[in-house]
């Protein structure tokens, strides 16, 4: 069903965008990026593959669990060329990423009461949080985002307060990936913060200040590590 209503919702964006686009082309035109011919690279190739398969139509349309057809990543192409489109100014995409936040750390709460082994909320896998998901692994990697995203939105904040209400929600998102009990979510956390990082320092010249962070950063996965070593409930999860 979310997948179902993600394309709804890219559709009718782009909908609206065809319209923008009739009205000021040059302002709403996408922008050639690296990043932009790298990803409609690899849609196509997902295509090419698709159609050269052994089972064309479930590579096309994907399954009903998973709905990741190359359908599914056309949306997903799409998506990524109306917002890069509309949204122009950093403060628009940071209120962006607040709101991707905010809706993560309320699902990232849904998952801890889980934890909890609340008898009000359903559980697809006893000792693993799903949040709002159905599914554990889905959870995870949802919450991987949501961790990284906080992470971005509390070095944008210039006021104390702001930084200390983003820097829990990112806390709370962070317990919530521990107790969905994901391995490949650990994996595209830690990747994601070495290409975080890496590209801050190329970009940046507040070195100083992200390195005392990274290193916390990295502080904190470690910590983590040992806790999912030794926790019985998500051992060998």
């Amino acid at each position: 069903p979310q997948a179902a209503f993600f394309r709804a919702l890219v559709e009718i964006a782009f909908i609206f965008y065809i319209f923008l686009l009739y009205r000021n082309p040059a302002q709403y035109l996408p922008r050639h990026s690296l990043l932009s011919w790298g990803l409609s690279a690899f849609v196509v190739t997902l295509l090419l593959a698709s159609l050269f398969g052994i089972t064309r139509f479930q590579s096309f349309w994907g399954d009903v669990q998973r709905s990741e057809g190359v359908i599914f990543y056309i949306h997903l192409l799409v998506f990524f060329f109306v917002l890069s489109s509309v949204f122009t100014r950093r403060i628009e995409w940071l209120w962006l990423f607040r709101g991707a936040v905010l809706a993560g750390a309320i699902s990232a709460g849904v998952g801890i009461v889980q934890a909890l082994e609340a008898p009000f909320l359903f559980q697809l896998d006893p000792g693993r949080a799903s949040g709002t998901f159905s599914n554990p692994v889905f959870f995870g990697n949802y919450m991987t985002l949501a961790v990284l995203v906080s992470f971005l939105v509390l070095l944008e904040e210039e006021r104390k307060f702001a930084k200390i209400l983003w820097g829990l929600l990112g806390v709370l998102c962070f317990v919530a990936l521990v107790v969905s009990g994901t391995r490949g979510a650990w994996v595209g956390l830690g990747v994601g913060f070495a290409t975080f990082f890496t590209v801050f320092f190329l970009s940046t010249e507040r070195k100083r200040r992200v390195a005392k962070v990274a290193l916390a950063v990295l502080f904190g996965l470690i910590v983590a590590g040992f806790l999912i070593q030794y926790i019985p409930d998500i051992q060998g999860q």
